[in-house]
């Protein structure tokens, strides 16, 4: 099988795009290098047959470009839709390029698509949800985004849906939580314990925040389950998280102690209004349609996560 992954220079992206290759898959990557360059994924492996497998899959270019996507799409078997403005914050910054993106580029991938009959499976978020009325959050809870990045992917969810419904586009939504893990960058754990290894303070913004923090090879592992089981799941929404909610002061704590690290935490009473504050996921329909489970405990994912940042490599 011939998979397109959108942004798969990503930190998702590039972890999924290793493992299909390893499972025997032939992969085609599309990225903008907006947030993510080779020289930096050449630091993250290391290793050139790493670095040289990503250069020879991947066409620099835009999921708005729609003569590229055609042509890429057109000769591809399935989608993995990731790419987007994926940060809250930058979202919030620009607003214009995130409806290019998260809005436009997502409708434009969705319709060629259904018009060249190629499944798909689109990374929406948790941020779709805003903050949790109820916790765990299930697929059935309101979808209320509290923040631009929220709102492009509810838009994204909604055309992919209307989509499926009225043409028969075939496609999988993934509502993903927190995830972490090596080779990550400016996001609360990898800036946790980067300071954390500096001896800096880890500032929490936000007392009273909860959230669901998921491993990277579990995420890989949910995905490569929907592939498998494609036309059993397919029109499903699912979420992807750990299913356990983490506080940011006790990820704080565990973080200042795995490092044995002298930083200072700092609380800061509210956090920004754009930010959810409640978070956890209910992943029951998750195990069930994909006979999966996530199996890296939060402690061990942060071991080996801190692992790899102990040794240098900034990303």
């Amino acid at each position: 099988m011939k998979v397109l992954i959108t942004g798969g220079l990503g930190f998702i992206g590039r972890y999924l795009a290793f493992h299909l290759l390893e499972s025997g898959y032939e992969v085609q990557i599309i990225d903008n290098i907006h947030r993510w360059n080779f020289n930096e994924i050449e630091r993250y492996y290391n290793n050139d047959d790493s670095a040289r497998f990503l250069k020879e899959a991947t066409s620099i270019g835009d999921i708005t470009n729609e003569n590229l996507m055609s042509q890429l799409i057109k000769n591809t078997d399935l989608v993995i839709h990731l790419a987007a403005i994926s940060r809250v914050n930058e979202a919030n910054n620009n607003p214009e390029l995130t409806f290019d993106y998260n809005v436009k580029g997502t409708s434009i991938v969705a319709i060629l698509c259904n018009k060249f009959h190629k499944p798909m499976i689109f990374a929406s978020s948790r941020e779709v949800y805003g903050n949790a009325l109820r916790l765990p959050v299930s697929t059935s809870h309101p979808l209320n985004p509290a923040n631009i990045y929220g709102a492009s992917k509810v838009w994204g969810e909604f055309i992919i849906k209307q989509l499926g419904m009225k043409n028969n586009l075939k496609y999988i939504i993934f509502r993903i939580a927190n995830v972490y893990g090596p080779g990550d960058k400016d996001r609360v754990i990898p800036i946790f314990i980067q300071n954390a290894l500096s001896n800096e303070p880890l500032i929490i913004k936000g007392k009273s925040k909860i959230l669901d923090f998921v491993y990277i090879n579990d995420i890989v592992s949910a995905f490569d389950q929907a592939i498998k089981r494609f036309d059993n799941i397919n029109g499903y929404t699912l979420n992807l998280g750990s299913g356990n909610g983490t506080s940011l002061i006790r990820l704080a704590q565990l973080i200042v102690r795995l490092t044995n690290s002298n930083s200072n935490i700092v609380i800061q009473e509210n956090s920004p209004t754009n930010e959810v504050e409640r978070f956890y996921a209910d992943i029951t329909e998750t195990k069930k349609a994909l006979g999966w489970n996530p199996k890296v405990s939060l402690i061990k994912g942060l071991r080996t996560t801190i692992q790899y940042y102990h040794r240098g490599v900034q990303k």
